[in-house]
Formats: structure tokens, sequence, C-alpha cells
């Protein structure tokens, strides 16, 4: 036997016997591989989705644009149901005196004509918006006709117009309403007298200011 051989087997044998073992690797050094590829794939995925998931320039703009125009119609909404209450209350001695052919039909005149001055020059504001607006405004011009026939002695056009104009009306008080409530200020009924029977409609069941925000 070749004597580098039988010493070379001596000496494994002999490191077995003693328990001898290879060095192993630290820990640390095992561990820290995957950690870093961890950190490195949160980063890159997360960086990625919020590349992907961030609004474009011109969605962004759009976004806000239509916050401003929210913005700007809720104010509008608040001062139209304002002008139509006073509104109404000026136009209640015309459309009750119509009613039974009595009173100054002068007051009347000043009367529509004052309210109907109060309507022109709308600003632009959402299509709802200009639907409520633009109700209350024709039932005016439909008084001052009803307000223009008594005067020239035709009663019964004048009777016809002035339901009519209280019919117009009450369509720009409901929509008037559902703005009100969309925009978060609760039911609000601004509505002009109407006659028992009649083709005009009529505040809902819901308290006045219910459902404010």
């Amino acid at each position: 036997m070749n004597p580098r051989t039988t010493a070379s087997a001596r000496r494994r044998a002999r490191s077995f016997r003693l328990g001898e073992q290879q060095e192993e690797t630290p820990l640390w050094r095992r561990v820290l591989p995957a950690v870093l590829a961890f950190v490195v794939g949160a980063v890159v995925f997360g960086v990625g989705g919020y590349l992907v998931g961030k609004p474009s320039e011109e969605a962004q703009m759009a976004a806000d644009i239509r916050a401003s125009d929210a913005a700007r119609d809720k104010v509008q909404i608040k001062e139209l149901t304002d002008l139509a209450r006073t509104t109404a209350d000026d136009l209640a001695p015309v459309v009750e005196g119509l009613a039974g052919h009595e009173g100054d039909a002068t007051a009347w005149q000043r009367a529509v004509e004052a309210a109907a001055a109060s309507f022109d020059d709308p600003p632009s504001g959402t299509t709802a918006t200009n639907v409520a607006r633009g109700s209350l405004a024709t039932a005016i011009d439909q008084l001052a006709l009803a307000v223009t026939a008594h005067q020239q002695g035709n009663h019964d056009l004048a009777t016809r117009q002035r339901d009519l104009a209280v019919t117009t009306w009450s369509v720009g008080a409901t929509q008037l309403d559902q703005i009100n409530v969309d925009a978060g200020y609760g039911h609000q009924h601004v509505y002009l007298q109407s006659e028992p029977g009649g083709e005009a409609f009529t505040p809902d069941g819901e308290p006045e200011g219910h459902g404010h925000n």
C-alpha cells in the first residue's frame, strides 16, 4: 500500500474520531441576502404601484375642476333659494289678488317687474341649478302676462296665465328642493299658493331642513 495514501486515511479517521467539523457559515451571512432581496423587491413594487396608481396630470386637473364647480354651485344654490323665498313673498299678493281679480293691478305690475329683474343676468351654474332658476324665471314672466291680461279686462286669460305661472313655479320649486338636498342643505320648500285640485306640484311631506348635513 502506498505510504501517502495510508497516512492520509489515518488523518481522516483521526479527525472523524476527534469530532472535527467543517467551519459553518455565520447565520447573518445566510439571512442577509434574503432580507436584502425582500427590501429591494418591496421598494421596487412600492414605487411601481405608486406610479401606476398616481392620477395623471389631466385626471387631477379634471378632479380639481369638478371640486371647484361643486363648491361654486353650492353657493349658487343657497343664493337662489334665498332669492326664491323673497320673490315668493313679493309675488304672493299678486297670485292671491288674481285669484279673485281684486286688488291694485299697478302694484302687481311693479312686483312682477321687480321679480323679473332680480332673475336677470343669471350666473353660469350646473344643469340642475339652471333648470330650477329657469323654471322660476319663466313662472314670473307668465305671471306678468296674467297681470297684463287682467289690466286689459281679460280675466279668463288672466286666470289661466296665473294658474300656469303657479304650476311652472312649482316645477322650479321642486327642482330647488332636490338640489338643496343634494347640496346638503336639507329640504327647502319654496312654493307659491296653488288652488286645491290644481296641476301645480306641492311640497313633499319632509320637514323643512330635514336631511341637512
